[in-house]
């Protein structure tokens, strides 16, 4: 079903008043700025009254400003094509602003919050033309009231996704690092110290029990002490010459 466009009596200028305004401005080398709408379109109702009570502080156009602000149904757009040319339309509704055959486009401005509201139509215009009282213009419309709340809570739920994220990460590095730091000590108070394993090697081998070369040559085999010495005297003394005359 077809949706017809509001009567023209809710109109302040016909779409041929407003054709004509862009086409003269155009030819004067006026700052021109165009909402392009489609009939029917959604996004396009909720815009457009936000664009009219913008255009219609200064009456749609100011010869002295050098300025003509309008809305064209995208069906009429060959009749203002000496103002767009071939610009290729992505979507609906789309905001232009025209000067010296350069166009540029709403959504690629420096607008801070870029809502479709008055008030972001207001700061766009002043980028471009300094109007008097615009800019200390501080009414909220109702698109802005619309945008306002979703708005604070987008900013809240990403202000809260990045404090868990961080908690998050700062408990697993703490950990991280807790672990390495209890690893570390626990390593060292179980590993013994070089000058600890030596002296207890060194001790293990005094306690061996071996006779030094100058024990042995004073024992006196005629008259041993001590079984110890007997085995030596019967025993060891013939390893021990042999060795002697090894080392001879």
């Amino acid at each position: 079903m077809m949706i017809l466009e509001p009567n023209q009596e809710e109109e302040k200028y016909t779409q041929n008043q407003l054709i004509g305004f862009l086409n003269d401005g155009h030819k004067k080398n006026h700052h021109c700025f165009i909402l392009i709408y489609l009939v029917g379109c959604g996004p396009c109702n909720m815009t457009k009254p936000e664009w009219k009570k913008t255009a219609e502080e200064f009456d749609y156009r100011d010869q002295d400003k050098g300025i003509v602000m309008a809305h064209i149904d995208q069906n009429n757009l060959d009749r203002i094509h000496d103002v767009v040319g071939n610009y290729s339309i992505s979507g609906f509704p789309t905001m232009l602003h025209v000067r010296n055959n350069e166009i540029s486009s709403y959504e690629d401005s420096n607008v801070k919050n870029k809502n479709r509201s008055a008030d972001s139509f207001r700061e766009w215009i002043n980028q471009y033309v300094n109007m008097n009282g615009v800019a200390n213009n501080k009414r909220e419309s109702s698109m802005e009231k619309l945008h306002r709340p979703l708005l604070s809570m987008s900013i809240s739920s990403r202000s809260r996704s990045r404090s868990r994220s961080h908690s998050r990460s700062h408990s697993r590095s703490h950990s991280r690092s807790h672990s390495r730091s209890h690893s570390r000590s626990h390593s060292r108070s179980h590993t013994p110290s070089k000058s600890t394993s030596s002296k207890h090697s060194k001790k293990h081998r005094q306690t061996g029990g071996k006779w030094s070369l100058k024990y042995k040559r004073s024992i006196n085999c005629k008259r041993p002490k001590g079984f110890s010495q007997r085995q030596h005297c019967k025993y060891g003394r013939k390893s021990s010459r042999r060795t002697s005359y090894r080392r001879k």
